[in-house]
């Protein structure tokens, strides 16, 4: 990513008069600059098995990757968080608090809100409990998530086909129908209870500094 492209918001979240306030990040005295991380960068780290080095969270936080994380949670729709902002009035709430919120990031100050629980029916009976993020929070996890994914893609199974890019449920039932006519005829259908809830963070982090060194 050239630093060019670090100041290129789309102004369909990120207006002029914000630009104005932003500007002072790009001048770096205070924050290491967005720098370019290409794709021989990361199979050179992985094949090196070293760390890639770099400043990612100043590539999270450019101008083009937020409004394309805007755009992808926008697509997705969804409720309105703890803060009840729907993705309608998010562009609105961004002029008043964007700088800040940019700052926080870069600064390593940045706390996401909490999450607002709702219960939702089972099919077979039961309720599921669900944390819906804030509109907010929604936007920088896809913003992290379309950063750190072309670095990992390559750690995750073939087999694997749920929301990875290029990927998808048809391709899983294309897979699957080629192994019936394998011959194969067994199934196994598992549902792993409160999985994300019980994740240890201290595996994942590590897992995760394998590959980069932002923290």
């Amino acid at each position: 990513m050239e630093h060019q492209q670090f100041i290129g918001y789309q102004r369909d979240l990120f207006v002029e008069e914000e630009l104005n306030s932003i500007r002072q990040f790009e001048n770096c005295n205070h924050v290491e600059c967005a720098g370019s991380i290409s794709e021989g960068q990361v199979l050179g780290a992985i094949n090196q098995g070293r760390a890639l080095a770099g400043n990612l969270i100043g590539m999270v936080c450019s101008r083009s990757n937020l409004s394309q994380a805007f755009k992808q949670v926008k697509r997705n729709k969804g409720v309105a968080g703890i803060d009840q902002v729907p993705v309608g009035d998010f562009a609105r709430w961004y002029q008043d608090h964007g700088t800040v919120l940019i700052s926080s990031l870069l600064r390593g100050t940045y706390y996401p809100e909490a999450l607002r629980m709702v219960k939702i029916p089972k099919p077979n009976g039961g309720q599921r409990q669900l944390g819906i993020p804030t509109v907010k929070d929604r936007i920088i996890q896809q913003a992290v998530s379309q950063i750190l994914t072309p670095i990992y893609e390559s750690e995750f199974s073939d087999f694997s086909y749920g929301f990875r890019p290029k990927r998808s449920a048809h391709m899983a039932l294309h897979q699957a129908s080629t192994y019936v006519n394998e011959g194969r005829s067994v199934v196994v259908d598992m549902d792993m209870k409160s999985f994300f809830d019980e994740v240890n963070h201290d595996r994942l982090m590590r897992r995760l500094s394998s590959r980069i060194k932002d923290r």
